[in-house]
């Protein structure tokens, strides 16, 4: 039972440690880092979106195609 206890504190400390050593390490880098990435990400993700909007509407206007878009309950989107 001892040994069990040993055991769970020797892993508690290195761990604990081991955590307090990256946070000192890289106080903020990886917060910057990841909300600079994640909001570039979101805008090219936004303008992509923007784009293909556009190009549908010049497409459907130039061929007068009727687009029908079918969503169903927990499928993907399905479109003829």
């Amino acid at each position: 039972m001892s040994l069990i206890k040993e055991i769970d504190w020797q892993m508690l400390s290195f761990v604990g440690l081991s955590l307090f050593n990256e946070y000192l390490i890289n106080l903020h880098y990886p917060k910057i880092y990841y909300w600079i990435g994640q909001r570039d990400y979101l805008e090219k993700i936004e303008k992509r979106k923007q784009e293909e909007k556009k190009e549908e509407k010049k497409e459907e206007k130039k061929e007068g195609i009727i687009k029908i878009t079918i969503k169903p309950h927990n499928l993907d989107e399905i479109t003829f």
